[in-house]
Formats: C-alpha cells, structure tokens, sequence
C-alpha cells in the first residue's frame, strides 16, 4: 500500500487576517490584497443566501469546498484561490480589498496594469452585487 501525504503544519498560526466587504458597484472579480499567502480561507455570504466557501493550501486550483443548507460539496471550478506574486493583467478589471488608511472611505479601489497581488482572489460569480461578505484568512 502507497501512502501520499503532504504536511503544512508549522507550529502555530503565523498570520490572521478578518475582514468584510459588501459590493455595491459594478460586481467585478475581487482580490484581498493581504501582502501572504493564506493556508487557510473561509468566506461567508451572510446576505440570504448563507453560503460558505473554504479552501486550503494544497488544493487544486480555484477548487474548494462550498457548504449551502447543511450540504457541503467539493467544488472543482469557480472557487476563491490562494494567490502569491499573482499578476492583475488589465487595469479596472479586479477589484480590490486591503487595510484601510485615514485618508479612504473605504478599503476598496480598482487594479492597476500587471499589479502584483498575495492573498486571495474571489470570481465574480461567487459575490453578487448589494451582498455582504465576512471572511477569514489564516497563514
């Protein structure tokens, strides 16, 4: 018997980051500009729809698990992925969520051209327009 396995534990969380975001423009795909990578990621819809979307360091790309109703399934497309030196592409085409300065009303703004990003990046289809979002992030 062949046993695979692949271990990412260090000995205790490096970094945690929380957050929430409600868009309420034009939905584009969002990215969490976190500066690392996460190992771990849990995203709430909290807006009716309840939904949650988790993913680890490890799995397939923009694949997760998505629990709705007390079903949770593994989902192979159209999840967030953990990102690292990730390149934007065109500007105005993501937007984008990080800490908030004195000067911003809020902590959102729009990419620039072949901006590079570490976080988490989120498809669009997964955030609809006027829904509330709360997240976690763990390194």
């Amino acid at each position: 018997m062949t046993i695979t396995s692949s271990n990412h534990n260090p000995t205790d969380v490096a970094r945690f980051a929380s957050g929430s975001f409600k868009d309420t423009g034009t939905v584009k795909k969002s990215i969490l500009s976190l500066g690392w990578k996460p190992r771990y990621f849990k995203l709430w819809d909290v807006s009716g729809t309840e939904l949650v979307f988790e993913v680890t360091d490890g799995m397939a790309a923009a694949a997760g698990f998505k629990t709705a109703a007390a079903d949770q399934t593994l989902e192979t497309s159209a999840m967030p992925s953990l990102i690292e030196g990730y390149d934007s592409g065109a500007v105005d085409t993501w937007t984008v969520y990080e800490t908030q300065t004195s000067t911003d009303t809020d902590n959102s703004r729009l990419n620039r051209v072949n901006e590079l990003f570490s976080g988490v990046s989120i498809p669009v289809a997964l955030i609809a327009t006027n829904v509330q979002a709360h997240w976690i992030a763990m390194g």
